[in-house]
Formats: C-alpha cells, sequence, structure tokens
C-alpha cells in the first residue's frame, strides 16, 4: 500500500507542475494584481506601474517565474521531508527506547563492533542492562528480508515492544518473532511456519546442531510472537535469538550494530558517559552517545541529502535570476518609448528605477510563493503517503522557509539592477522618437 501511495504521490506531483506550467499565463494576472497591492499602496506611482507592467504580457512573466517556481517547490519539498523525518526519528526514540545511553556502530553497511563490548557494559556496576542488536539479510519465504539477532530478555528492559499475540521470551531455538505490518501482509500468525534462506557458513562445532533435515542455508522456523517497535518501523524485519543468529549468519557478521544501555539506578547519562568512555573506546568504531547523540546520527544522512538540496537551490535562483534579467531588459526595450513619454511628463530617473525593481521584485515573489505552496502542499502529501514506513510527523522547518522567500525575492532585487540603470539613463528624446 505503501509503494503504491508513494507512486500516487509522485505522479501527482508531475501532474500538478504540469498543470501550472500550462495555467501560468492565466493565473499570472489575478497573481501580479494581489501580490502588487502592498507596492500600489506604498510606492505610489511606481508601485502601480509595476503592478501594471509585470501582468502587461502574461505569458512571458509566467515563463520567468517557472525556473524560480520549481527550484524553491523542490527545495522547499526536501526541507519538509527532512524536518519530518528528524522529527520522527526523534519521536520514535523518545517512545521506544527506555535506556539511557547507546553504543553505535557508525559504518557503512551492516558492520559493527565485536560482542564482546556487550558482554563488557553488563559486567559494570553502573549498568543495569545492556542489550545489543545484530542485523543480517537472508530469504523469508524467498523475500530479501532483515533479520535482527537479539537478547530478548534483555532486549525488553531498554526497549519497549508492543507484543499482542505470543511472547519475545519464547524466542529460543528454532523461532521467530513477526512485525506486524510483515503479519498481516503475508498472513502469518503463531505457529506458523516460515522458510527462511540463509547464507551458507561453516557451523562452529561448539554450537548446537542444525535442525535435522535442513539443508547448509535452509531452515523451517517457527512463529511464536507478532511484535511491533517504533524503532524499528522503518526497517520493517524478523527477531531471532542471538544463539541462533550466530548458527545461521557467516562469522563476519557476528558483530553489533547497536548497543541500547540502561543505566543502574542513581547514575546519571554524564556519569555514565564517563565512567563507560573507556570501555567503548577498546571496540572501534563504536561510539558511545546520549539519546539526543542518537537522534542526530540517525538523521545525519538526511541533512547531508538536504544540504546538497541546498546547493540545487543556488542554481536553480542562479538560473531564475537569468531569466528575471532577459524579461526585464526586454520588457525595457519594447517600452522605450513609454518610458521616454514618462520622463517628460515629469518622472524621475529614481523613480524609473524603483519601477522596475518593483515589477522584478513581484515577479520573484510570485514564483517564491507559488513554488512555495506546492513545496508545502507535496511534503505533506508524501508524509502522509510515507506514513506506515514511520515518517508519521508533519514538520515544517519555518526558519529555513523564510531563508528560501528571503534569499528568492533578494534575487529580483539583483537582477534588476541593470535593467533598472538601462531604464533610468535612456535620452528622454531618443526614446521618445523611438519606434
Amino acid at each position: 500500500l505503501t509503494s503504491e501511495s508513494l507512486t500516487r504521490v509522485g505522479l501527482g506531483m508531475a501532474l500538478v507542475f504540469l498543470g501550472v506550467s500550462v495555467l501560468g499565463p492565466i493565473l499570472v494576472t489575478p497573481l501580479s494584481g494581489l501580490l502588487g497591492a502592498v507596492p500600489a499602496a506604498t510606492a505610489g506611482v511606481t508601485g502601480a506601474l509595476a503592478r501594471e507592467n509585470s501582468r502587461r504580457n502574461p505569458k512571458r512573466t509566467a515563463a520567468t517565474t517557472s525556473a524560480l517556481m520549481v527550484g524553491v517547490a523542490l527545495v522547499a519539498f526536501i526541507a519538509i521531508i527532512g524536518q519530518s523525518f528528524r522529527a520522527a526519528t526523534a519521536e520514535a526514540v523518545d517512545l521506544a527506547v527506555m535506556g539511557d545511553l547507546v553504543v553505535n556502530a557508525p559504518s557503512v553497511g551492516l558492520s559493527g563492533v565485536s560482542p564482546a563490548l556487550a558482554e563488557a557494559l553488563n559486567d559494570q556496576p553502573e549498568v543495569a542492562a545492556a542489550a545489543s542488536l545484530r542485523v543480517g539479510i537472508a530469504l523469508a519465504d524467498g523475500r530479501p528480508s532483515l533479520f535482527f539477532g537479539v537478547n530478548p530478555e534483555k532486549l525488553e528492559k531498554v526497549v519497549r515492544f508492543d507484543v499482542p499475540e505470543g511472547s519475545l521470551s519464547d524466542l529460543r531455538g528454532e523461532s521467530i518473532a513477526v512485525m506486524r505490518k510483515i503479519a498481516d501482509e503475508h498472513h502469518l500468525s503463531i505457529g506458523s511456519q516460515l522458510h527462511v534462506h540463509f547464507q551458507s557458513s561453516e557451523p562452529d562445532q561448539a554450537k548446537p546442531p542444525r535442525s535435522s533435515g535442513s539443508s547448509s542455508g535452509e531452515r523451517t522456523l517457527k512463529v511464536v510472537a507478532i511484535f511491533d517497535s517504533e524503532l524499528l518501523r522503518g526497517s520493517a524485519g524478523y527477531l531471532m535469538s542471538q544463539g541462533l543468529f550466530e548458527v545461521t549468519f557467516p562469522k563476519v557478521q557476528q558483530s553489533d550494530l547497536q548497543t541500547y544501555v540502561k543505566l543502574a539506578p542513581g547514575v546519571s547519562p554524564e556519569q555514565g558517559r564517563e565512567r563507560l568512555q573507556p570501555i567503548v573506546d577498546r571496540y572501534p568504531p563504536a561510539e558511545l552517545q546520549d539519546l539526543n547523540g542518537f537522534k542526530n546520527a540517525r538523521s545525519q544522512p538526511i541533512d547531508r541529502f538536504v544540504s546538497f538540496i541546498w546547493a540545487l537551490l543556488l542554481m536553480a535562483v542562479l538560473i531564475a535570476a537569468i531569466g528575471i534579467l532577459n524579461t526585464l531588459m526586454l520588457s525595457v526595450h519594447e517600452r522605450t518609448r513609454e518610458l521616454g513619454l514618462l520622463r517628460a511628463a515629469g518622472m524621475s530617473r529614481s523613480q524609473v528605477r524603483a519601477s522596475v525593481r518593483w515589477e522584478a521584485l513581484i515577479i520573484s515573489i510570485m514564483g517564491t510563493t507559488v513554488g512555495l505552496g506546492i513545496g508545502v502542499f507535496f511534503g505533506w502529501a508524501m508524509v502522509r503517503a510515507a506514513a506506515d514506513e514511520g515518517l508519521r510527523t508533519f514538520a515544517v522547518p519555518v526558519v529555513q522557509l523564510c531563508v528560501i522567500v528571503m534569499l528568492a525575492g533578494g534575487v529580483g532585487i539583483v537582477a534588476a539592477a541593470l535593467p533598472a540603470r538601462r531604464a533610468a539613463n535612456l535620452d528622454i528624446l531618443e526614446a521618445i522618437t523611438a519606434e
């Protein structure tokens, strides 16, 4: 359902852009009148003249604003998605993690840190419980799926789980817990058999033997629990005991991706970090983080992507500035005789410059306003469509959007400098006699 919803949202975005482009010349006249009301009321004749000039050629004005509109819409959309992702991540950690500290492995892929770290942490008097999370990929009934190796007894002390059916304490031997979303989609229930194909690995002689009748990479696991967790909502998968994980996945994957630490009563997070940091330092690349640091670490990928999009905004703004510059230069050229008559009638050079600048500002604000509205709507639609994947919080980055508006609005003023100067410096007699 989520995939279909996202596809529909993508098609809807394309149709909205197409519709706005087609209807742009029709929308320019009322929008110019609305946005130009302020200059007309505050700047007098120059503002009123700028408003009329901005809607004199609707097709050209619409084409000029389109580049700025698209750029602002995309950047606003990405900014909202990024802010919503950060808010959803923070909410998920607050709802799911009952611990005080997290040992995170900031590495590429599925690698992590030695399981010995979790054992060492559990031996410390400052630690009430330390539960690690291992992750691997295998085929569940032919579908590539994530499998998390956990110690259920310790994990439930530091991470909150909703278990409507069965119990995680039953995760022993050839058993598995299924996320509720997967159970609903594939009609799994307590007692269901799941055929899993693991990557072949040489079993350790000291480990429990494989179940009889199973091939080197094939196992039939019994569903003993249906669970849900905010922490794992965006990466739907299965839980298994760490003992089963060790005999089904290769040795290179026997590492902990994250370890959640609940401190003993009376130990503050600051004291816990100070006392546990020397132990964590012995297991690189592990990083000991408080919950705020863990939230920031989970948001870093989307933050880097948003930064990249901001770089694209600068390119879009540059293209829009060139478009506005060309439009105003052409407009000044076409109105040479009109400008000469206005100067002859008593209009000053400063008033001519102000008129051109107001016109540029109206055009840029028009593109910015429409683009901002489209971007906010797209962001809201995407958040609604991705709600099942954990992106359930619609958050608007007000400061970033204000920066976008000011930056895009400033484009008009900068782009108007050369056309305004040319219009103000026209020779009156030559302008009047121009064809």
